[in-house]
């Protein structure tokens, strides 16, 4: 019984040393690539106020007004499809997930647009 409980806890030893090697390993890839700040894009909600040649403005839940940026690379996407800029219609809702520059402007990365319902 010792022998085997010698073994089982050199199993779990070797099993928690390579679970920690793995997670170093991981923090440093993650760190040197930059790979999190992929994903710490912002999402900004809102309807359509007015556009402009490089983007447009919304006002959000809070009644502030946010200029997006329309960049050349921005995914704009009504439901599945994939669509134009020029399909931005004021007062429409939309979604833009981007970063926010030094000015202040949401560089948008990707649009969901969501069209404005009409009365019936």
């Amino acid at each position: 019984m010792n022998k085997s409980f010698k073994q089982i806890s050199n199993i779990v030893i070797a099993i928690l040393l390579s679970a920690l090697v793995l997670s170093l390993i991981f923090i440093v890839f993650v760190l040197r690539t930059g790979f999190v700040q992929d994903w710490m894009e912002a999402q900004y909600f809102g309807r359509i106020l007015e556009i402009n040649s490089a983007g447009f403005s919304i006002v959000a839940g809070d009644e502030k007004k946010i200029e997006v940026l329309i960049k050349i690379d921005t995914d704009i996407r009504e439901g599945r499809r994939l669509v134009a800029a020029k399909t931005l219609r004021v007062g429409d809702n939309v979604i833009a997930v981007g970063r926010m520059n030094a000015a202040g402007q949401v560089e948008a990365s990707v649009l969901r647009i969501f069209p404005a319902r009409n009365p019936r």
